[in-house]
């Protein structure tokens, strides 16, 4: 994995992060994100030579954070399922496919 890709996929996933989690969902998982982003940086700084573009992305979250609570502002606002329900799209027995698994395409529609 080039350092251009793991600075951008560290990057991109605490945006998504910080921008899009309910409040429930940070409070309740935060304690262990950081400590699996920790093991993940060691892991790319010792076995792939990547630790640097995996810390320069998780500066410049910090860094852009003012940016990214304004936008999250904005997009919690728009929110409109419980935490509950955004918990279950984490599960990977009732993840995104189970709302389709009963549906079927009716093409009168």
């Amino acid at each position: 994995m080039s350092g251009f890709k793991v600075y951008h996929t560290q990057r991109n996933k605490w945006y998504v992060i910080v921008k899009n989690w309910p409040l429930g969902l940070l409070l309740r998982h935060l304690p262990v994100n950081p400590l699996s982003s920790m093991r993940q940086a060691l892991f790319l700084a010792l076995l792939k030579g990547r630790g640097g573009a995996a810390l320069r992305a998780r500066l410049d979250v910090l860094k852009n954070l003012r940016s990214l609570l304004s936008k999250r502002r904005a997009v919690q606002a728009l929110n409109k399922l419980s935490t509950g329900e955004i918990e279950l799209l984490f599960s990977p027995m009732r993840g995104l496919s189970r709302p389709f698994s009963g549906k079927c395409v009716n093409s009168d529609e």
